[in-house]
């Protein structure tokens, strides 16, 4: 099971974001995905912010051809 419709706020960091994101997915205990930047991204309960920003930075280095 998941949710959808987490919105990040505009000049919202990525960091924040993600952390923002895992608070909600603990607490619910499901998967959170909402979009940044135009990466979508999936926040499991069990994940850690760190892993998440990695995450992000690699989609956007593959997408931007770096």
């Amino acid at each position: 099971m998941w949710i959808r419709g987490v919105e990040a706020e505009p000049g919202e960091d990525i960091e924040h974001a993600c952390t923002e994101a895992l608070r909600i997915a603990q607490h619910v205990d499901m998967t959170v995905i909402f979009d940044f930047n135009g990466v979508s991204m999936c926040v499991r309960p069990d994940r850690n912010v760190k892993e998440m920003v990695a995450s992000y930075r690699k989609a956007i280095s593959r997408d931007s051809g770096d």
